[in-house]
């Protein structure tokens, strides 16, 4: 169908006012994207299609784009200016004489439209489109809707845990050139569709320009072993998520942009009354393995409200360095199309918020050091034990622990996909699981945000456990943070405790959540030795019996005898901003990945064997048997167990059948973790890393045969879970 005929039937529907129509035509590739925007914009009524677009939830990407769409596009804005010249001559005293194509306001008419792009994912073409959004220019007059969020899909990476292989985080870099291997892929989760549609419904939308970033000393003084380190600024206000592209790490770095977050109303009374700052963060990761926060900041947006927009400069503040200063960020903020306040709301708005707040800390502080001081009474050593009424968050600010582990919805179908998610998260420390005395006394531990953790992908055993009782008390079931000991060594660890509805028997589900792995309480199996409080949104228990281990502890909260319970003051305008939502990863992409990543170590274990001048034979039927026990992996991890049953049988007997007689076979699976997950040379080097591994790479005899398989499965932002297996079948020849 032609453009003129398509233009024409768009017509037809606008002038009949069939603006859903359209969309709808739009959303089922019915017209094209560029003729139904040329249209819609050309017809005034460009707004409603991006609320349509924007009510469903992240379907659509908005990109700007030069050129005219169609003639009749160009036809109806040469009107526009035409009547916002007359306009123009009219307001400065009715003289005569065009406005030569400025309009009312003095700015020159732009040609930009905005154009939604599907998030289907072209693997071959992926440097082009990166380096297309990167190219888009800033000095366009597009309303901020339409303006485009410029994310790069991650850049790889490999941390492989202490029960897969290794041990040791390895960290993202820029991929080199090699005419070997094809450059790493992008991760898995549509970051750059789904946080760039964050504006869901019909509220407000904040606008946050990047200008510049200039003083982080701390990137410029790094060795010249973090030379391929790369930086990323994550953005967030409530639940609504955005972040940049990733680019190398220096004293300015080049993280420039605008971004759409989601406000949850236009309403400016409401948005007055809001506790949601816009929380920055900066992340590095570097080829070492390594990643980590470099600084982050929270920023009030609501001077906005005055004029529609604001400019800030505003410091990062860095993690553990006594530096007080990370860097500085130039932002200008903006919120289109709401009704303007006077600076005198702002203020008053801003001194009743803060009223607020300290109300709450103090009524909470109040209730909590009575209840301490009659706890640690009760018992001899009870001041020793794992109790803690605050936390530290990144802004060294003492933090009530109901605020932590709130219930959260979640893209995720079960609460075991919940826990195998959170497992995902790398490792960062092993600290932060609470101290000796850090009741109401002393400094107490660093627990950072969920936006903080869910930027870096990594957090403590404590933030692992803190996000995953959110998520499983979005489901409903009663969970909680539990602060024990390890069966291992005593050290002080953070588990999750489900209560399995059993009553007054006091079962109890522990997730180990940096593994997944559960084990029911009481039992030996588990790796928890002790549990000294458990706590949740709605309260903390401490445990008052006389030994906190798990043989013989009574699980039954409700008994004030075992445990002693505080039950916090309200907070609701401190809670009203603890959660970051997580986005869901894309599956249908995932096949395209596997391929993808497939094709790569194909091509490097062909140049590692050449090298040695061995060839490469396939063994296809090898290769497609073994997707069969990568997905009994992930469904054993999913399942929260590690026994090895899910399809041994059949893919024993499949194994069977493709040996020829006196042949061997031997295979090597891999779980792949961390920023270099989807880099087919880190993953090669993890296999030659281990020998079994380097065996089969460089396995030589009688009927050789390799097989290689790899799956790729998405759960949440940017956490997927990456198995790859190499095996070998050949009859052994003496002497080799």
């Amino acid at each position: 169908m032609s453009q003129e005929r398509l233009d024409r039937l768009i017509r037809e529907k606008l002038a009949s006012g069939s603006v859903q129509s359209v969309y709808q035509d739009l959303k089922h590739k019915r017209i094209s994207a560029s003729a139904a925007l040329a249209a819609m914009e050309a017809s005034g009524v460009v707004d409603e299609l991006v609320a349509n677009l924007s009510a469903e939830g992240g379907g659509y990407q908005y990109q700007c784009q030069g050129g005219e769409a169609s003639p009749w596009r160009r036809e109806r804005r040469a009107e526009r200016e035409k009547t916002a010249g007359a306009d123009t001559a009219t307001a400065m005293g009715g003289r005569g004489g065009g406005g030569g194509g400025e309009s009312a306001s003095g700015v020159p008419s732009s040609g930009l439209g905005a154009v939604p792009v599907e998030p289907s994912i072209n693997r071959s073409q992926e440097g082009k489109a990166e380096e297309g959004e990167r190219g888009t220019g800033r000095g366009d007059t597009l309303p901020p809707l339409a303006r485009p969020n410029v994310l790069d899909r991650d850049r790889d990476v490999l941390d492989c845990r202490a029960d897969t292989v290794g041990g040791h985080p390895q960290a993202p870099s820029p991929p080199k050139a090699s005419s070997k291997a094809p450059g790493p892929l992008p991760s898995l989760a549509p970051m750059d569709m789904a946080m760039a549609c964050n504006v869901i419904g019909t509220g407000a939308v904040l606008v946050v320009d990047i200008v510049s970033m200039h003083g982080f000393h701390s990137l410029a003084d790094e060795d010249a072993g973090a030379a391929g380190a790369v930086v990323g600024l994550h953005m967030s206000v409530g639940s609504s998520r955005a972040r940049t592209e990733f680019c190398p790490a220096s004293m300015s770095p080049s993280l420039t942009g605008q971004y759409c977050l989601a406000l949850p109303t236009h309403d400016t009374d409401t948005l007055l009354t809001m506790h949601s700052p816009l929380r920055l963060c900066m992340t590095r990761a570097d080829t070492a393995g390594s990643s980590s926060v470099v600084g982050t900041a929270s920023i009030n947006w609501r001077q906005c409200l005055v004029s529609g927009r604001a400019s800030v400069s505003v410091s990062l503040s860095p993690e553990h360095s006594v530096q007080p200063v990370a860097g500085i960020v130039d932002l200008t903020l903006s919120i289109p199309n709401i009704r303007h306040c006077t600076q005198e709301e702002v203020s008053a708005a801003d001194s009743a918020l803060e009223a607020s707040l300290a109300s709450e800390a103090q009524a909470y502080r109040r209730e909590a050091e009575t209840w301490y001081q009659e706890y640690t009474g009760a018992g001899d050593g009870f001041g020793t034990r794992l109790v803690q009424l605050y936390a530290d968050s990144e802004c060294s600010t003492p933090t009530p622990l109901c605020l932590y582990g709130q219930a959260q919805p979640c893209p995720l179908p079960s609460p075991n996909h919940c826990i195998r998610c959170v497992s995902l998260l790398s490792l960062s420390s092993t600290s932060g699981a609470g101290r000796r005395s850090r009741g109401m006394a002393g400094q107490p531990d660093l627990w950072r945000s969920q936006h903080t953790v869910l930027s870096a992908c990594c957090g403590t055993p404590t933030e692992h456990a803190l996000l995953l009782t959110g998520l499983l008390r979005g489901y409903c079931l009663e969970a909680y943070t539990c602060l024990g000991r390890l069966r291992v060594d005593n050290a002080p660890h953070a588990f999750v405790l489900v209560d399995e509805g059993e009553g007054s028997s006091g079962v109890y589900r522990c997730i180990e959540p940096v593994t997944g792995v559960s084990h029911m309480l009481p039992g030996q199996a588990s790796p928890c030795a002790c549990i000294e409080s458990v706590f949740c949104q709605d309260g903390l228990y401490a445990c008052t019996q006389r030994s906190t281990r798990v043989e013989g502890l009574s699980l039954c909260l409700s008994d004030p005898t075992c445990w002693k319970r505080f039950t916090p003051p309200p907070m609701p305008v401190s809670m009203s901003d603890r959660c970051a939502a997580l986005h869901p990863g894309d599956p249908s992409a995932s096949s395209t990945v596997q391929a993808h990543l497939t094709d790569a170590l194909w091509g490097l274990i062909a140049a590692r064997r050449a090298d040695v001048n061995l060839s490469t034979p396939h063994n296809l039927s090898l290769s497609h048997l073994l997707s069969a026990p990568l997905v009994a992996y992930e469904a054993e991890r999913l399942a929260g167990s590690r026994k090895a049953s899910f399809g041994n049988a059949l893919f024993a007997a499949g194994v069977k059948r493709i040996l020829p007689e006196g042949a061997v076979f031997a295979a090597f699976p891999l779980q792949v973790q961390g920023t270099l997950r989807l880099h087919a040379p880190a993953i090669l080097a993890a296999m030659l890393r281990h020998h079994k591994g380097r065996q089969i790479l460089e396995a030589r005899g009688d009927s050789l045969g390799l097989g290689l398989s790899v799956l790729v499965r998405p759960y949440a932002d940017r956490l997927d879970a990456v198995w790859v297996v190499v095996a070998a079948v050949y009859v052994p020849v003496d002497g080799v």
